[in-house]
């Protein structure tokens, strides 16, 4: 197992979703 790589993943996507809410956020307004 390559764990660093899988923590890059993780924060990868988590970065997409963050990214995907603020989009929506300054939408709403």
């Amino acid at each position: 197992m390559n764990f660093k790589n899988d923590q890059q993943l993780i924060m990868t996507l988590l970065f997409k979703k963050l990214n995907f809410k603020q989009h929506k956020a300054s939408y709403m307004v």
